[in-house]
């Protein structure tokens, strides 16, 4: 590490301010990121020993990434400000990386850290998940800076003896077990410059080189067969034969090409720019190599997903290939300062992308408050509903109008409307909760805000009926969709005993109820009917598609679009709807509240 320390030896006033800014930056976007999806599942642990056996059950069942999941289960139990500062200060060690790579002079160190922190933050795929998602940063920011890491070796003039040898191939064997294709273009570099110590330096190779390169190799085997990855592959749609590898190709073909989130296409302009005028201007073309080599390195990394069974786009799994082309940029420019030539249109180069950030930062920070506090409002509403003896909330599904690729919620999951989905189930074991589901703002605005906690606590059918059967404030409302099928036979009867009526079987059901007074339609054919129940006017519809089927209530539509019996609870005193659920056969005992997927997309889209 004394030759990384050594690159900032002078400059040092500019050095930490750069550094120090860009650590502020980092930190205050982390501090506004909350745990979502996988984070809910790594949470759950029983102590050190725990931790090693579930992720050996991974290893077994799912992924080989053990190192990344390792490290993200610990940092989970630890307090959320450790992680975030220490997250804060890898990505700011990734930077420095980035520029020790380079070999720049001491004075354009400043000037290749302010660039290289810019083309990272702007250019890197969905920043959100790859840097400040806690799962998603141990596997791509924190294995691709151990990466960095170890290739410093490789890059240094260290000590040659067999303990610096031992030791780099103890180091090896992490930093080839962090990411499938990321690792694989560091074996590449590190043969790169194997090559390039032989053939172009004419020098015999560090020991430590092939150590490194071993215990690499070793990491990387242990993670690409791992089990877990058998069993994962069957759940992806099989690739064989010479047109699924065409289509790959193409894939990973539209990944080097594409502009903006569908692609590295500006990364690797900038680079065929910075790499031409650094050929023309440098004095020693053999140092042209080491950008050639990260920038080839990117493009095999990319290309590798083509042994992949997934689909290849710029995801996440492109951030290794993404920071490599970014070293291989930083060190051609590195080329070009040190030169002492360009220097105007380099610092016009670093006041664009400065700019360009800056607006992305403030557009990001936005977006990151304004999820913060939208978890903020659940964990408020959660904890009411505990304290009432709800342990079956409702929550509003996360308004997305505002969410950038800084989020990690953005192309994440959050809360679903199914309460059996796993992020559902997981977030209700950290919260304390049996169930969880989410709903479109509007209803769960008119219906579930102000609720009644007693009532939506309880999903099950028959419990439910029997509990609103005789409560003088609630009007009860019917509305169905099709119940001609066997499988609701007995639901049926169990409802024609609640609604007190004695007719055939039928179809179609729509009901408002009172203790005082009852209006029950059932018929064949579908009904939309106006009901009136003590002075107050329901418009109900039941009919065969769950879209069409609707309570209104003063012209506002409540309904959850819900297939199967729906019960809508008005509370008389409250003035509006208190509850509201809907059950099948096949969910009786765990009815749903959630919008219907199409209706939360529908009203999403507008």
């Amino acid at each position: 590490m004394k030759a990384v320390i050594s690159l900032f030896s002078t400059e040092r006033k500019k050095n930490r301010f750069v550094l120090i800014l860009i650590l502020v930056l980092i930190l205050l976007m982390n501090l506004f990121t909350k745990k979502i999806a996988d984070d809910f599942i790594y949470s759950q642990s029983n102590g050190l020993l725990d931790i090693f056996a579930r992720e050996y059950e991974q290893y077994m069942t799912w992924s080989g990434r053990s190192v990344a999941h390792i490290l993200a289960r610990i940092s989970l139990a630890l307090p959320r400000f450790l992680f975030q500062l220490c997250n804060s200060l890898v990505f700011v060690w990734l930077i420095i990386l980035i520029v020790f790579h380079a070999k720049p002079s001491g004075k354009h160190v400043p000037f290749l850290l302010g660039v290289s922190a810019a083309l990272v933050f702007l250019y890197v795929p969905m920043f959100g998940e790859t840097v400040l998602w806690q799962t998603g940063s141990f596997n791509y920011l924190w294995m691709t800076t151990l990466i960095m890491t170890f290739l410093v070796p490789y890059r240094s003039n260290g000590p040659h003896g067999i303990p610096y040898a031992v030791l780099c191939f103890l180091c090896g064997i992490p930093a080839g077990w962090t990411n499938e294709n990321t690792a694989g273009a560091m074996v590449l570099f590190m043969l790169g410059m194997i090559f390039k110590s032989i053939v172009l330096d004419h020098e015999k190779p560090g020991v430590h080189m092939f150590a490194g390169l071993a215990g690499a190799l070793i990491g990387l085997l242990m993670m690409v067969k791992a089990p877990g990855n058998a069993v994962r592959m069957l759940s992806f749609p099989e690739r064989n034969g010479l047109s699924s590898l065409f289509i790959a190709a193409y894939e990973a073909s539209i990944v080097i090409s594409g502009s903006g989130d569908t692609g590295m296409r500006t990364l690797w302009l900038i680079f065929a720019a910075v790499i031409t005028i650094a050929g023309i201007t440098a004095a020693d073309k053999k140092k042209l190599c080491i950008p050639l080599l990260f920038a080839f390195c990117s493009f095999a990394a990319v290309y590798a997903m083509i042994l992949s069974p997934v689909y290849i786009n710029f995801s996440r799994s492109m951030f290794g290939a993404t920071v490599f082309l970014i070293a291989g940029i930083i060190s051609s420019l590195a080329l070009i300062m040190d030169t002492g030539r360009f220097e105007i249109p380099c610092k016009a180069a670093l006041a664009v992308v400065t700019a360009l950030s800056a607006m992305n930062y403030m557009t990001a920070m936005i977006d990151l408050v304004n999820t913060r506090y939208q978890f903020r409002n659940y964990d408020r509403y959660i904890s009411s509903q505990k304290a009432a003896g709800n342990l079956n909330p409702v929550v509003p599904a996360l308004a997305r109008e505002l969410m950038t690729k800084y989020d990690p919620i953005y192309d994440l999951e959050g809360l679903q409307g199914d309460d059996t989905h796993w992020i559902n189930q997981n977030f209700a074991i950290m919260n304390g909760l049996e169930s969880i589901s989410s709903t479109h703002y509007d209803l769960w605005n008119q219906i579930y805000r102000d609720g009644e906690p007693a009532l939506m606590n309880i999903t099950d059918y028959d419990t439910y009926l029997n509990t609103v059967r005789d409560n003088e404030d609630y009007i009860v409302l019917v509305t169905s969709t099709n119940l001609s099928d066997e499988s609701y036979t007995d639901m049926y009867w169990v409802l024609q005993e609640f609604l007190e009526t004695n007719h055939a079987r039928t179809g179609y059901i729509a009901a408002a109820l009172s203790t005082a007074d009852s209006q029950v339609i059932a018929q064949e054919s579908e009904i939309y009917e106006g009901l009136m129940v003590e002075d107050h006017y329901f418009y109900l519809s039941s009919m065969e598609d769950p879209e069409k089927s609707d309570i209104v209530i003063s012209t506002d539509n409540l309904s959850n679009k819900n297939p199967g019996i729906t019960v809508s609870v008005y509370s008389k005193t409250k003035g509006h709807l208190v509850d509201e659920i809907s059950w099948t056969p096949e969910t009786r005992t765990h009815g749903i509240r959630s919008c219907s997927e199409q209706y939360n997309k529908r009203d999403n889209a507008k």
